[in-house]
């Protein structure tokens, strides 16, 4: 069974095995088993990976990321007491609005985005049904890396940071409540994507800004209508407040 290329990329797919490999000229691989799912979920992300938005939104997450890291131990030491806690949440707002919008943007495409790939995967013998599912997940997946590892990352820091047994159960604490904040952002860019594409599948970016920027303007005149952004407050706000409840 050929290799075959994510367009754009110098990756290959090699959907017998497990990898995403080199493209670099190499012998034919023998197709043993049948086509499987989580390969090309890692198929689908590599190519997510090459959009532009989703590079912009990778390098924006990196330069985030080494900011609160300049700024962390600052907060730690902060007269009126550990802030870290601070710290970590201002940067997992950036994080979620700056890298967390391109990569959704940049995911919900159009057809002409991913027909290629698309069409790889059908020649070996994925369903529709099987393929939307992997461009889904390989969505979350990156969400998690480009934001959840950071946030993450950023977390541990300020633990290792805590000079108190009653500071460090806190950012225990905190910890615990960002790896929960990864995955309701992961799931809500998988959720607003496909969403996005079903109401706009000639214009699925435009159907992607209403529905995150529409009810959030509506909020206004009706307080009890839910939103992404208000959603994404809460939480936030949550973690705050669970940073700081044993400072």
């Amino acid at each position: 069974m050929p290799l075959e290329t994510c367009a754009g990329t110098d990756q290959e797919f090699d959907y017998a095995s497990r990898t995403v490999v080199s493209a670099a000229p190499q012998a034919p691989v023998v197709a043993t088993r049948r086509p499987r799912f989580l390969p090309l979920v890692r198929f689908f992300d590599e190519c997510l990976k090459t959009r532009l938005g989703a590079q912009l939104g990778k390098v924006a997450a990196g330069a985030i990321t080494l900011g609160y890291l300049i700024a962390l131990p600052f907060g730690a030491r902060a007269v009126a007491g550990d802030a870290s806690d601070k710290v970590v949440v201002a940067a997992l707002g950036w994080l979620t609005w700056l890298s967390g919008s391109l990569l959704a943007l940049s995911a919900a495409g159009n057809a002409a985005d991913d027909g290629a790939t698309r069409a790889l995967a059908l020649a070996r013998g994925f369903s529709h049904r099987a393929i939307d599912r992997a461009q889904l997940a390989a969505v979350g997946r990156r969400a998690v890396r480009v934001v959840g590892a950071p946030a993450v990352l950023l977390a541990v820091v300020a633990l290792a940071l805590a000079r108190s047994l009653n500071v460090a159960l806190s950012r225990l604490m905190l910890l615990v409540g960002v790896l929960g904040y990864v995955g309701l952002v992961a799931v809500m860019a998988v959720v607003l994507v496909r969403v996005a594409r079903a109401l706009g599948p000639r214009h699925p970016r435009r159907a992607l800004l209403l529905l995150v920027l529409l009810p959030h303007v509506l909020r206004e005149l009706f307080p009890r209508l839910p939103s992404a952004p208000a959603l994404i407050g809460f939480v936030a706000g949550e973690l705050a407040s669970m940073g700081a409840h044993l400072r």
